[in-house]
Protein backbone atom coordinates (compact mmCIF):
# COMPACT_ATOMS: atom_id res chain seq x y z
CA UNK A 1 0.00 0.00 0.00
CA UNK A 2 1.43 3.40 -1.01
CA UNK A 3 1.35 5.86 1.88
CA UNK A 4 3.57 8.91 1.34
CA UNK A 5 3.52 11.60 3.95
CA UNK A 6 1.26 14.57 3.23
CA UNK A 7 -0.24 17.53 5.08
CA UNK A 8 -3.60 16.35 6.40
CA UNK A 9 -4.57 19.13 8.78
CA UNK A 10 -6.86 21.58 6.97
CA UNK A 11 -5.22 24.43 8.91
CA UNK A 12 -2.11 23.81 6.84
CA UNK A 13 -4.07 24.95 3.77
CA UNK A 14 -3.30 28.50 4.91
CA UNK A 15 0.05 28.07 3.12
CA UNK A 16 -1.89 28.18 -0.16
CA UNK A 17 -2.15 31.96 0.30
CA UNK A 18 1.57 32.46 -0.37
CA UNK A 19 1.70 35.47 -2.67
CA UNK A 20 4.59 34.29 -4.82
CA UNK A 21 2.92 30.94 -5.45
CA UNK A 22 -0.40 32.56 -6.40
CA UNK A 23 1.39 34.93 -8.78
CA UNK A 24 3.13 31.95 -10.40
CA UNK A 25 -0.28 30.27 -10.90
CA UNK A 26 -1.74 33.45 -12.37
CA UNK A 27 1.29 33.93 -14.64
CA UNK A 28 0.50 30.64 -16.39
CA UNK A 29 -2.55 32.32 -17.91
CA UNK A 30 -4.51 29.06 -17.55
CA UNK A 31 -7.02 29.96 -14.85
CA UNK A 32 -10.59 30.13 -16.15
CA UNK A 33 -9.55 29.01 -19.64
CA UNK A 34 -11.42 26.30 -21.59
CA UNK A 35 -10.12 22.72 -21.98
CA UNK A 36 -7.26 22.23 -24.44
CA UNK A 37 -6.40 19.12 -26.44
CA UNK A 38 -2.76 19.01 -25.29
CA UNK A 39 -3.74 18.88 -21.61
CA UNK A 40 -6.61 16.47 -22.30
CA UNK A 41 -4.15 14.08 -23.97
CA UNK A 42 -1.92 14.09 -20.89
CA UNK A 43 -4.86 13.54 -18.52
CA UNK A 44 -6.02 10.69 -20.77
CA UNK A 45 -2.51 9.19 -20.71
CA UNK A 46 -2.50 9.23 -16.89
CA UNK A 47 -5.93 7.57 -16.74
CA UNK A 48 -4.93 4.92 -19.27
CA UNK A 49 -1.61 4.04 -17.67
CA UNK A 50 -3.02 3.77 -14.13
CA UNK A 51 -6.29 2.20 -15.35
CA UNK A 52 -8.53 4.67 -13.53
CA UNK A 53 -11.88 6.09 -14.69
CA UNK A 54 -11.01 9.70 -13.82
CA UNK A 55 -7.87 11.83 -14.18
CA UNK A 56 -7.56 15.60 -13.72
CA UNK A 57 -5.09 18.41 -14.22
CA UNK A 58 -5.83 21.15 -11.69
CA UNK A 59 -4.56 24.66 -10.95
CA UNK A 60 -4.84 25.72 -7.31
CA UNK A 61 -4.82 29.37 -6.25
CA UNK A 62 -5.55 30.70 -2.76
CA UNK A 63 -9.27 29.91 -2.68
CA UNK A 64 -10.14 27.33 -5.30
CA UNK A 65 -9.10 24.31 -7.31
CA UNK A 66 -9.62 24.98 -11.03
CA UNK A 67 -9.96 21.86 -13.23
CA UNK A 68 -8.02 22.67 -16.40
CA UNK A 69 -8.53 19.21 -17.89
CA UNK A 70 -10.36 16.06 -16.92
CA UNK A 71 -11.03 12.61 -18.26
CA UNK A 72 -14.06 10.70 -17.00
CA UNK A 73 -15.89 13.39 -15.01
CA UNK A 74 -19.60 13.25 -15.89
CA UNK A 75 -21.21 16.38 -17.29
CA UNK A 76 -23.20 18.15 -14.59
CA UNK A 77 -21.65 15.97 -11.85
CA UNK A 78 -20.75 17.17 -8.34
CA UNK A 79 -17.20 18.03 -9.46
CA UNK A 80 -17.45 20.87 -12.00
CA UNK A 81 -14.74 23.12 -13.42
CA UNK A 82 -13.78 24.40 -9.95
CA UNK A 83 -14.05 23.58 -6.24
CA UNK A 84 -13.32 25.47 -3.02
CA UNK A 85 -9.92 24.41 -1.68
CA UNK A 86 -11.71 23.10 1.43
CA UNK A 87 -13.49 20.48 -0.73
CA UNK A 88 -10.42 19.47 -2.72
CA UNK A 89 -7.85 16.79 -1.92
CA UNK A 90 -5.57 18.48 -4.46
CA UNK A 91 -5.13 21.36 -2.02
CA UNK A 92 -3.33 19.02 0.41
CA UNK A 93 -0.88 18.02 -2.34
CA UNK A 94 -0.17 21.66 -3.22
CA UNK A 95 0.20 22.73 0.43
CA UNK A 96 2.62 19.90 1.24
CA UNK A 97 4.45 19.84 -2.14
CA UNK A 98 4.37 16.03 -1.87
CA UNK A 99 2.24 13.24 -3.42
CA UNK A 100 -0.86 11.96 -1.67
CA UNK A 101 -2.24 8.42 -2.07
CA UNK A 102 -5.57 7.26 -0.62
CA UNK A 103 -6.72 3.72 -1.36
CA UNK A 104 -10.10 3.74 0.38
CA UNK A 105 -11.15 7.15 1.68
CA UNK A 106 -14.24 5.83 3.48
CA UNK A 107 -12.11 3.44 5.52
CA UNK A 108 -9.35 6.01 6.16
CA UNK A 109 -9.94 7.82 9.45
CA UNK A 110 -7.85 10.78 8.26
CA UNK A 111 -10.03 11.42 5.21
CA UNK A 112 -13.40 9.75 5.76
CA UNK A 113 -15.08 13.06 6.68
CA UNK A 114 -13.44 15.11 3.93
CA UNK A 115 -16.06 16.54 1.51
CA UNK A 116 -14.38 14.91 -1.50
CA UNK A 117 -14.84 11.49 0.14
CA UNK A 118 -18.09 12.11 1.96
CA UNK A 119 -20.04 14.08 -0.64
CA UNK A 120 -18.32 13.94 -4.04
CA UNK A 121 -18.03 10.16 -4.41
CA UNK A 122 -14.22 9.88 -4.35
CA UNK A 123 -12.98 6.59 -2.85
CA UNK A 124 -9.41 6.32 -4.11
CA UNK A 125 -7.11 9.25 -4.93
CA UNK A 126 -3.53 9.64 -6.13
CA UNK A 127 -2.17 13.14 -6.71
CA UNK A 128 1.28 14.57 -7.47
CA UNK A 129 2.27 18.26 -7.47
CA UNK A 130 2.91 20.29 -10.63
CA UNK A 131 6.08 22.20 -9.74
CA UNK A 132 7.01 25.07 -12.07
CA UNK A 133 10.57 26.22 -12.84
CA UNK A 134 10.60 28.77 -9.98
CA UNK A 135 9.91 25.87 -7.58
CA UNK A 136 6.35 26.98 -6.86
CA UNK A 137 3.54 24.39 -6.87
CA UNK A 138 0.99 25.38 -9.50
CA UNK A 139 -1.51 22.57 -9.09
CA UNK A 140 -1.79 18.80 -9.39
CA UNK A 141 -2.08 15.85 -11.72
CA UNK A 142 -4.38 13.35 -10.02
CA UNK A 143 -5.97 9.97 -10.64
CA UNK A 144 -9.35 9.21 -9.05
CA UNK A 145 -11.52 6.13 -8.64
CA UNK A 146 -15.04 5.84 -7.25
CA UNK A 147 -14.15 2.37 -5.92
CA UNK A 148 -11.44 1.35 -3.43
CA UNK A 149 -8.20 0.27 -5.09
CA UNK A 150 -4.64 -0.73 -4.29
CA UNK A 151 -2.27 1.60 -6.12
CA UNK A 152 0.59 -0.14 -7.94
CA UNK A 153 3.98 0.37 -6.29
CA UNK A 154 5.33 2.54 -9.13
CA UNK A 155 2.15 4.63 -9.47
CA UNK A 156 3.64 7.81 -7.98
CA UNK A 157 6.73 7.57 -10.19
CA UNK A 158 4.59 7.06 -13.32
CA UNK A 159 2.22 9.91 -12.45
CA UNK A 160 5.19 12.18 -11.67
CA UNK A 161 6.67 11.49 -15.12
CA UNK A 162 3.41 12.49 -16.78
CA UNK A 163 3.29 15.55 -14.47
CA UNK A 164 6.66 16.69 -15.89
CA UNK A 165 5.07 16.75 -19.36
CA UNK A 166 2.14 18.74 -17.95
CA UNK A 167 4.54 21.33 -16.50
CA UNK A 168 6.37 21.52 -19.85
CA UNK A 169 3.01 22.13 -21.54
CA UNK A 170 2.23 24.89 -19.01
CA UNK A 171 5.58 26.52 -19.68
CA UNK A 172 4.94 26.34 -23.42
CA UNK A 173 1.61 28.15 -22.97
CA UNK A 174 3.31 30.72 -20.72
CA UNK A 175 5.96 31.43 -23.35
CA UNK A 176 3.29 31.73 -26.01
CA UNK A 177 1.50 34.32 -23.88
CA UNK A 178 4.76 36.23 -23.39
CA UNK A 179 5.48 36.16 -27.11
CA UNK A 180 1.93 37.30 -27.87
CA UNK A 181 2.41 40.19 -25.46
CA UNK A 182 5.71 40.99 -27.15
CA UNK A 183 3.93 41.11 -30.51
CA UNK A 184 1.50 43.68 -29.15
CA UNK A 185 4.29 45.83 -27.71
CA UNK A 186 6.27 45.68 -30.91
CA UNK A 187 3.27 46.65 -32.99
CA UNK A 188 2.48 49.63 -30.79
CA UNK A 189 6.08 50.83 -30.86
CA UNK A 190 6.47 50.26 -34.66
CA UNK A 191 9.72 48.38 -34.10
CA UNK A 192 11.58 46.77 -36.97
CA UNK A 193 12.04 43.05 -37.53
CA UNK A 194 15.64 43.37 -36.34
CA UNK A 195 14.41 44.95 -33.10
CA UNK A 196 11.85 42.16 -32.80
CA UNK A 197 14.51 39.49 -33.34
CA UNK A 198 16.72 40.94 -30.62
CA UNK A 199 13.75 41.25 -28.30
CA UNK A 200 12.71 37.62 -28.77
CA UNK A 201 16.32 36.46 -28.40
CA UNK A 202 16.44 38.11 -25.00
CA UNK A 203 13.02 36.75 -24.08
CA UNK A 204 13.74 33.13 -25.00
CA UNK A 205 17.46 32.84 -24.44
CA UNK A 206 16.92 31.02 -21.14
CA UNK A 207 13.71 29.24 -22.24
CA UNK A 208 13.41 25.55 -22.94
CA UNK A 209 11.29 26.05 -26.07
CA UNK A 210 12.44 27.08 -29.52
CA UNK A 211 10.97 29.95 -31.52
CA UNK A 212 11.41 30.16 -35.28
CA UNK A 213 9.94 32.32 -38.04
CA UNK A 214 9.30 31.09 -41.59
CA UNK A 215 8.59 33.08 -44.72
CA UNK A 216 5.66 32.29 -47.03
CA UNK A 217 7.69 29.62 -48.87
CA UNK A 218 8.54 27.78 -45.68
CA UNK A 219 12.16 28.95 -45.42
CA UNK A 220 13.53 29.68 -41.95
CA UNK A 221 14.29 33.39 -41.50
CA UNK A 222 14.85 33.29 -37.73
CA UNK A 223 15.71 30.61 -35.12
CA UNK A 224 16.02 31.30 -31.39
CA UNK A 225 19.12 30.42 -29.30
CA UNK A 226 17.44 27.32 -27.79
CA UNK A 227 17.69 25.72 -31.27
CA UNK A 228 21.16 24.51 -30.34
CA UNK A 229 20.00 22.60 -27.28
CA UNK A 230 16.92 21.11 -28.95
CA UNK A 231 18.20 20.28 -32.44
CA UNK A 232 21.99 20.52 -32.13
CA UNK A 233 22.27 23.24 -34.80
CA UNK A 234 23.46 26.79 -34.37
CA UNK A 235 20.59 29.13 -35.28
CA UNK A 236 22.55 30.58 -38.22
CA UNK A 237 22.90 27.06 -39.72
CA UNK A 238 19.11 26.80 -40.13
CA UNK A 239 18.43 30.30 -41.43
CA UNK A 240 17.76 30.07 -45.18
CA UNK A 241 16.96 26.35 -45.07
CA UNK A 242 13.53 24.89 -45.84
CA UNK A 243 11.70 24.05 -42.61
CA UNK A 244 10.63 20.74 -44.19
CA UNK A 245 14.13 19.54 -45.16
CA UNK A 246 14.93 17.62 -41.98
CA UNK A 247 11.42 16.36 -41.20
CA UNK A 248 10.91 12.60 -41.22
CA UNK A 249 9.62 11.45 -44.65
CA UNK A 250 6.57 9.79 -43.06
CA UNK A 251 5.62 13.01 -41.26
CA UNK A 252 6.41 15.48 -44.01
CA UNK A 253 3.00 15.26 -45.72
CA UNK A 254 1.12 15.98 -42.47
CA UNK A 255 3.43 18.90 -41.63
CA UNK A 256 2.98 20.45 -45.08
CA UNK A 257 -0.80 20.03 -44.74
CA UNK A 258 -0.67 21.83 -41.38
CA UNK A 259 1.47 24.57 -42.94
CA UNK A 260 -1.24 25.07 -45.57
CA UNK A 261 -3.88 25.25 -42.82
CA UNK A 262 -1.86 27.98 -41.09
CA UNK A 263 -2.09 30.06 -44.30
CA UNK A 264 -5.87 30.00 -44.11
CA UNK A 265 -6.12 30.81 -40.38
CA UNK A 266 -4.37 34.11 -39.59
CA UNK A 267 -3.55 34.63 -35.92
CA UNK A 268 -4.82 31.13 -34.97
CA UNK A 269 -2.36 28.59 -33.55
CA UNK A 270 -2.27 25.26 -35.42
CA UNK A 271 -0.62 22.35 -33.52
CA UNK A 272 1.45 19.62 -35.18
CA UNK A 273 3.65 16.77 -33.86
CA UNK A 274 6.43 15.29 -36.00
CA UNK A 275 9.97 13.90 -36.09
CA UNK A 276 12.96 16.10 -36.98
CA UNK A 277 16.51 14.97 -37.69
CA UNK A 278 18.90 16.18 -34.97
CA UNK A 279 22.35 17.39 -35.97
CA UNK A 280 23.73 14.07 -34.66
CA UNK A 281 21.56 12.20 -37.18
CA UNK A 282 18.98 10.84 -34.73
CA UNK A 283 15.28 11.61 -34.92
CA UNK A 284 13.74 13.82 -32.24
CA UNK A 285 10.01 14.10 -31.57
CA UNK A 286 8.87 17.72 -31.66
CA UNK A 287 5.57 19.44 -30.99
CA UNK A 288 4.97 22.84 -32.60
CA UNK A 289 2.27 25.47 -32.75
CA UNK A 290 2.36 27.63 -35.88
CA UNK A 291 0.65 31.02 -36.18
CA UNK A 292 0.25 33.05 -39.38
CA UNK A 293 1.63 36.60 -38.93
CA UNK A 294 2.45 37.18 -42.58
CA UNK A 295 0.17 40.23 -42.59
CA UNK A 296 1.58 41.63 -39.35
CA UNK A 297 3.87 44.47 -40.56
CA UNK A 298 6.48 44.05 -37.83
CA UNK A 299 6.73 40.25 -38.28
CA UNK A 300 5.73 39.24 -41.83
CA UNK A 301 6.27 35.57 -41.16
CA UNK A 302 4.85 32.37 -39.74
CA UNK A 303 5.80 32.04 -36.07
CA UNK A 304 6.56 28.48 -34.92
CA UNK A 305 6.83 27.70 -31.19
CA UNK A 306 8.46 24.30 -30.71
CA UNK A 307 9.38 22.00 -27.87
CA UNK A 308 11.10 18.63 -27.68
CA UNK A 309 8.70 15.85 -26.61
CA UNK A 310 11.09 12.94 -27.24
CA UNK A 311 11.25 12.01 -23.55
CA UNK A 312 7.47 12.01 -23.33
CA UNK A 313 7.22 9.86 -26.45
CA UNK A 314 9.74 7.41 -25.03
CA UNK A 315 7.75 7.24 -21.82
CA UNK A 316 4.50 6.71 -23.73
CA UNK A 317 6.14 3.98 -25.79
CA UNK A 318 7.58 2.34 -22.69
CA UNK A 319 4.26 2.53 -20.88
CA UNK A 320 2.43 1.19 -23.93
CA UNK A 321 4.91 -1.72 -24.09
CA UNK A 322 4.46 -2.39 -20.37
CA UNK A 323 0.68 -2.30 -20.81
CA UNK A 324 0.89 -4.73 -23.74
CA UNK A 325 3.07 -7.05 -21.67
CA UNK A 326 0.63 -6.84 -18.76
CA UNK A 327 -2.32 -7.43 -21.07
CA UNK A 328 -0.54 -10.43 -22.61
CA UNK A 329 0.26 -11.77 -19.16
CA UNK A 330 -3.31 -11.24 -18.06
CA UNK A 331 -4.66 -12.85 -21.23
CA UNK A 332 -2.41 -15.89 -20.72
CA UNK A 333 -3.42 -16.16 -17.09
CA UNK A 334 -7.09 -15.74 -17.97
CA UNK A 335 -6.75 -18.41 -20.65
CA UNK A 336 -5.16 -20.75 -18.12
CA UNK A 337 -7.98 -20.11 -15.63
CA UNK A 338 -10.62 -20.56 -18.33
CA UNK A 339 -9.00 -23.80 -19.42
CA UNK A 340 -8.89 -25.00 -15.82
CA UNK A 341 -12.56 -24.14 -15.36
CA UNK A 342 -13.46 -25.94 -18.58
CA UNK A 343 -11.51 -28.98 -17.40
CA UNK A 344 -13.36 -28.99 -14.07
CA UNK A 345 -16.74 -28.73 -15.80
CA UNK A 346 -15.80 -31.51 -18.23
CA UNK A 347 -14.89 -33.74 -15.31
CA UNK A 348 -18.17 -32.87 -13.61
CA UNK A 349 -20.01 -33.83 -16.79
CA UNK A 350 -18.11 -37.12 -16.88
CA UNK A 351 -18.88 -37.75 -13.22
CA UNK A 352 -22.57 -37.21 -13.93
CA UNK A 353 -22.38 -39.45 -17.00
CA UNK A 354 -20.63 -42.34 -15.19
CA UNK A 355 -23.67 -42.62 -12.94
CA UNK A 356 -25.84 -44.03 -15.78
CA UNK A 357 -23.23 -44.89 -18.44
CA UNK A 358 -20.43 -47.09 -17.15
CA UNK A 359 -18.29 -46.37 -20.23
CA UNK A 360 -18.45 -42.62 -19.72
CA UNK A 361 -18.30 -42.16 -23.52
CA UNK A 362 -21.77 -40.70 -24.16
CA UNK A 363 -20.66 -37.07 -23.73
CA UNK A 364 -17.70 -37.53 -26.08
CA UNK A 365 -19.86 -39.15 -28.78
CA UNK A 366 -22.51 -36.43 -28.53
CA UNK A 367 -19.74 -33.84 -28.99
CA UNK A 368 -18.38 -35.60 -32.07
CA UNK A 369 -21.77 -36.12 -33.76
CA UNK A 370 -22.86 -32.55 -32.97
CA UNK A 371 -19.63 -31.29 -34.53
CA UNK A 372 -20.27 -33.33 -37.70
CA UNK A 373 -23.76 -31.86 -38.00
CA UNK A 374 -22.43 -28.32 -37.39
CA UNK A 375 -19.74 -28.84 -40.03
CA UNK A 376 -22.41 -29.94 -42.53
CA UNK A 377 -24.32 -26.73 -41.70
CA UNK A 378 -21.23 -24.69 -42.74
CA UNK A 379 -20.11 -23.67 -39.26
CA UNK A 380 -16.58 -22.25 -39.36
CA UNK A 381 -13.73 -24.58 -38.38
CA UNK A 382 -13.33 -22.61 -35.13
CA UNK A 383 -17.02 -22.90 -34.24
CA UNK A 384 -17.04 -26.60 -35.11
CA UNK A 385 -14.21 -27.05 -32.58
CA UNK A 386 -16.27 -25.09 -30.04
CA UNK A 387 -19.24 -27.39 -30.65
CA UNK A 388 -17.11 -30.49 -30.13
CA UNK A 389 -15.81 -29.13 -26.83
CA UNK A 390 -19.08 -27.62 -25.59
CA UNK A 391 -21.64 -30.30 -26.46
CA UNK A 392 -20.19 -32.84 -23.97
CA UNK A 393 -21.29 -30.48 -21.19
CA UNK A 394 -24.97 -30.74 -22.21
CA UNK A 395 -25.91 -32.89 -19.21
CA UNK A 396 -23.44 -31.49 -16.65
CA UNK A 397 -26.48 -30.48 -14.56
CA UNK A 398 -27.27 -34.15 -13.89
CA UNK A 399 -24.60 -33.95 -11.19
CA UNK A 400 -27.35 -32.31 -9.12
CA UNK A 401 -30.03 -34.99 -9.72
CA UNK A 402 -30.46 -37.72 -7.02
CA UNK A 403 -29.52 -41.31 -8.00
CA UNK A 404 -32.98 -42.67 -7.16
CA UNK A 405 -34.38 -40.50 -9.96
CA UNK A 406 -31.49 -40.52 -12.43
CA UNK A 407 -31.07 -44.32 -12.30
CA UNK A 408 -34.71 -45.32 -11.85
CA UNK A 409 -35.48 -48.30 -14.16
CA UNK A 410 -38.94 -47.29 -15.30
CA UNK A 411 -41.26 -44.37 -15.74
CA UNK A 412 -40.82 -41.32 -13.55
CA UNK A 413 -43.62 -39.86 -11.47
CA UNK A 414 -44.70 -36.30 -12.22
CA UNK A 415 -42.67 -35.00 -9.26
CA UNK A 416 -39.63 -37.06 -10.25
CA UNK A 417 -39.86 -35.85 -13.85
CA UNK A 418 -40.02 -32.23 -12.64
CA UNK A 419 -36.85 -32.85 -10.61
CA UNK A 420 -35.13 -34.48 -13.60
CA UNK A 421 -35.98 -31.51 -15.82
CA UNK A 422 -34.11 -29.24 -13.41
CA UNK A 423 -30.81 -30.62 -14.73
CA UNK A 424 -31.02 -28.19 -17.68
CA UNK A 425 -31.18 -25.18 -15.36
CA UNK A 426 -28.55 -26.60 -12.99
CA UNK A 427 -26.20 -27.15 -15.92
CA UNK A 428 -26.81 -23.68 -17.30
CA UNK A 429 -25.96 -22.11 -13.95
CA UNK A 430 -22.79 -24.19 -13.62
CA UNK A 431 -21.35 -22.89 -16.90
CA UNK A 432 -22.84 -19.36 -16.86
CA UNK A 433 -21.06 -16.04 -16.40
CA UNK A 434 -18.06 -16.73 -18.64
CA UNK A 435 -16.56 -14.57 -21.39
CA UNK A 436 -15.15 -17.70 -23.05
CA UNK A 437 -16.93 -18.59 -26.30
CA UNK A 438 -16.87 -22.33 -25.56
CA UNK A 439 -18.53 -21.90 -22.17
CA UNK A 440 -21.07 -19.41 -23.54
CA UNK A 441 -22.02 -22.03 -26.12
CA UNK A 442 -22.12 -24.71 -23.42
CA UNK A 443 -24.55 -22.56 -21.42
CA UNK A 444 -26.88 -22.32 -24.44
CA UNK A 445 -26.66 -26.06 -24.99
CA UNK A 446 -27.29 -27.02 -21.36
CA UNK A 447 -30.47 -24.95 -21.08
CA UNK A 448 -31.94 -25.62 -24.55
CA UNK A 449 -31.14 -29.20 -25.63
CA UNK A 450 -34.42 -30.54 -24.21
CA UNK A 451 -36.61 -27.92 -25.87
CA UNK A 452 -38.80 -29.31 -28.68
CA UNK A 453 -39.48 -27.96 -32.15
CA UNK A 454 -43.24 -28.13 -31.44
CA UNK A 455 -42.90 -26.13 -28.20
CA UNK A 456 -43.66 -29.03 -25.83
CA UNK A 457 -40.15 -29.30 -24.39
CA UNK A 458 -38.53 -27.87 -21.26
CA UNK A 459 -37.45 -25.84 -19.31
CA UNK A 460 -38.93 -22.79 -21.11
CA UNK A 461 -41.25 -24.31 -23.71
CA UNK A 462 -39.45 -22.62 -26.62
CA UNK A 463 -40.70 -23.36 -30.12
CA UNK A 464 -39.10 -23.56 -33.56
CA UNK A 465 -36.42 -20.95 -34.23
CA UNK A 466 -36.81 -19.59 -30.68
CA UNK A 467 -34.55 -22.50 -29.70
CA UNK A 468 -30.84 -21.74 -30.30
CA UNK A 469 -29.63 -23.76 -33.29
CA UNK A 470 -26.82 -25.32 -31.27
CA UNK A 471 -29.44 -26.61 -28.81
CA UNK A 472 -31.41 -28.13 -31.70
CA UNK A 473 -28.25 -29.84 -33.00
CA UNK A 474 -27.32 -31.36 -29.65
CA UNK A 475 -30.95 -32.48 -29.05
CA UNK A 476 -30.75 -34.76 -32.11
CA UNK A 477 -27.23 -36.03 -31.33
CA UNK A 478 -28.11 -36.68 -27.66
CA UNK A 479 -31.26 -38.72 -28.38
CA UNK A 480 -29.65 -40.72 -31.20
CA UNK A 481 -26.69 -41.67 -29.03
CA UNK A 482 -28.89 -42.48 -26.02
CA UNK A 483 -31.10 -44.77 -28.15
CA UNK A 484 -28.14 -46.70 -29.56
CA UNK A 485 -26.42 -47.43 -26.21
CA UNK A 486 -27.29 -49.43 -23.12
CA UNK A 487 -28.64 -47.64 -20.07
CA UNK A 488 -29.88 -48.98 -16.69
CA UNK A 489 -33.46 -48.61 -17.88
CA UNK A 490 -33.13 -49.85 -21.54
CA UNK A 491 -31.09 -51.87 -24.00
CA UNK A 492 -29.28 -50.39 -26.99
CA UNK A 493 -31.21 -49.97 -30.23
CA UNK A 494 -29.83 -50.83 -33.67
CA UNK A 495 -28.68 -47.67 -35.44
CA UNK A 496 -31.08 -48.09 -38.38
CA UNK A 497 -34.07 -48.28 -36.05
CA UNK A 498 -32.87 -45.30 -33.99
CA UNK A 499 -32.40 -43.23 -37.16
CA UNK A 500 -35.94 -44.16 -38.22
CA UNK A 501 -37.36 -43.06 -34.87
CA UNK A 502 -35.52 -39.71 -35.00
CA UNK A 503 -36.83 -39.21 -38.54
CA UNK A 504 -40.38 -39.86 -37.29
CA UNK A 505 -39.99 -36.90 -34.91
CA UNK A 506 -39.07 -34.51 -37.75
CA UNK A 507 -41.02 -31.28 -37.22
CA UNK A 508 -42.33 -32.52 -33.87
CA UNK A 509 -39.54 -33.03 -31.38
CA UNK A 510 -36.70 -32.08 -33.72
CA UNK A 511 -35.82 -29.30 -36.17
CA UNK A 512 -36.56 -30.65 -39.69
CA UNK A 513 -33.32 -29.17 -41.05
CA UNK A 514 -31.19 -30.90 -38.41
CA UNK A 515 -33.00 -34.23 -39.00
CA UNK A 516 -32.39 -33.89 -42.75
CA UNK A 517 -28.69 -33.32 -42.10
CA UNK A 518 -28.58 -36.42 -39.89
CA UNK A 519 -30.33 -38.49 -42.57
CA UNK A 520 -27.79 -37.25 -45.16
CA UNK A 521 -24.90 -38.22 -42.88
CA UNK A 522 -26.56 -41.58 -42.24
CA UNK A 523 -27.07 -42.41 -45.90
CA UNK A 524 -23.58 -41.19 -46.84
CA UNK A 525 -21.54 -42.58 -43.94
CA UNK A 526 -23.41 -44.46 -41.20
CA UNK A 527 -25.82 -46.81 -42.97
CA UNK A 528 -25.26 -50.47 -42.10
CA UNK A 529 -23.76 -49.75 -38.66
CA UNK A 530 -25.52 -51.32 -35.71
CA UNK A 531 -24.63 -48.50 -33.31
CA UNK A 532 -22.68 -45.25 -33.38
CA UNK A 533 -19.95 -47.07 -31.46
CA UNK A 534 -19.78 -49.68 -34.24
CA UNK A 535 -19.40 -46.92 -36.78
CA UNK A 536 -16.56 -45.33 -34.82
CA UNK A 537 -14.74 -48.66 -34.48
CA UNK A 538 -15.33 -49.68 -38.12
CA UNK A 539 -17.82 -52.48 -37.41
CA UNK A 540 -20.86 -52.81 -39.68
CA UNK A 541 -23.20 -55.43 -38.30
CA UNK A 542 -26.87 -54.83 -39.16
CA UNK A 543 -29.71 -55.62 -36.79
CA UNK A 544 -32.87 -53.67 -37.49
CA UNK A 545 -35.48 -55.53 -35.45
CA UNK A 546 -37.53 -53.22 -33.25
CA UNK A 547 -41.25 -52.81 -32.53
CA UNK A 548 -42.63 -49.37 -33.34
CA UNK A 549 -44.56 -49.21 -30.05
CA UNK A 550 -41.33 -49.81 -28.12
CA UNK A 551 -39.66 -47.07 -30.17
CA UNK A 552 -42.25 -44.48 -29.20
CA UNK A 553 -41.95 -45.41 -25.51
CA UNK A 554 -38.14 -45.10 -25.45
CA UNK A 555 -37.89 -41.85 -27.40
CA UNK A 556 -40.30 -40.36 -24.89
CA UNK A 557 -37.73 -40.99 -22.15
CA UNK A 558 -35.47 -38.27 -23.70
CA UNK A 559 -38.18 -35.86 -24.87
Amino acid sequence: MIRPSCVRDSRALATLDDRRRIEAVEDTGLLDTPPEAAFDRLASLAARVLDVPIAMITMVDGTRTFVKSNVGLPEGGPIGRELPVSDSLCAFVVASKTPLAIEDGQADELYAQHPAIKSLGVRAYLGVPLIGPPGEVLGTLCAVDTQPRTWRTDAIEILSQVAESVVAEIELRKHMNQVSSAYDNLLSEHTTLVDYTQYVDALLESGADMLSILDASGKIIYASPSTTEILGYEPRELVGMSAFANIHPRDRGAVIASFERIFGLPDVGVPIAYRFRHACGKWRYLESIGTNHLNTPSIQGIVINTRDISDRKRMETQLARQNRDLERLLANRTEELDEARFEILTRLALAAEFRDDVTGQHTRRVGQLSARIAEFLDYSALNVSYVERSAPLHDVGKIGIPDQILLKPGSLTREERATMEQHTLIGSRLVSGSDVACLQMAEEIAVSHHERWDGLGYPHGLKGDEIPQIGRIVAVADVLDALTHNRPYKSAWPLDAAIGEVASQRGKQFDPVIVDVLLTLYHDHLRGSQTLADFESGKHEADSSLHSAQASLLVGAWS
